[in-house]
């Protein structure tokens, strides 16, 4: 059965969480080699979010074609969230290629898509990785709220501000500036 394998990072996995493309690389490369699936491609995305729609990514996109172009029956990817961490995304995926014999595998998950059980276990998946990302959404949201209710440091220097330590305060000479641009963004100009 020929394959194609799906390897993604965002810049931030590559450094917090090894996730890198030849760690990933081989761990498909072993999958194929131990289940009997002939890796015919090797499709990449570095950079990218899997919240950004799989058909939106540069790799994604190739990928989509490739297998509607015959290229793989299969697809191989370390894990669920390197394809999708957005559920109606990654069930439009898994129809499209439901609908067109292609299975699906999923290295961590032990997923493989041409059982029923495997169809089921990739859909309470893809719930949970949704539901992953929305809760991390709304933490970070709360810490950042917290802090610049605080009035503390937590990011780029907003403009309009100057650093003091970990203290954001205003600089005179462009608060001004500032204000003049919010009013109009909120006055839809």
């Amino acid at each position: 059965m020929r394959a194609l394998a799906y390897l993604r990072v965002s810049t931030d996995e590559q450094r917090d969480r090894g996730h890198s493309i030849d760690a990933q690389r081989r761990a498909v490369e072993q999958y194929a080699a131990l289940h009997g699936l002939d890796l015919v491609g090797i499709v990449l995305d570095e950079g990218v979010s899997a919240g950004v729609p799989l058909a939106k990514r540069k790799g994604g996109a190739e990928l989509g074609l490739r297998l509607a172009a015959g290229d793989a029956v299969a697809v191989i990817a370390p894990a669920i969230d390197r394809l999708f961490r957005d559920v109606l995304d990654g069930l439009a995926f898994y129809r499209w290629a439901d609908d067109h014999d292609v299975a699906v595998h999923s290295i961590r998950e032990s997923i493989d898509t041409s059982s029923p059980a495997g169809w089921m276990q990739l859909a309470m998946l893809l719930v949970a990785g949704e539901y992953e990302r929305r809760v991390s959404r709304v933490r970070t949201k709360a810490v950042s709220d917290h802090l610049r209710q605080q009035g503390r440091v937590y990011g780029p220097t907003p403009y309009g501000c100057v650093r003091r330590g970990n203290d954001l305060l205003r600089c005179p000479e462009a608060w001004a500036v500032r204000e003049a641009i919010v009013q109009l963004y909120r006055a839809g100009s």
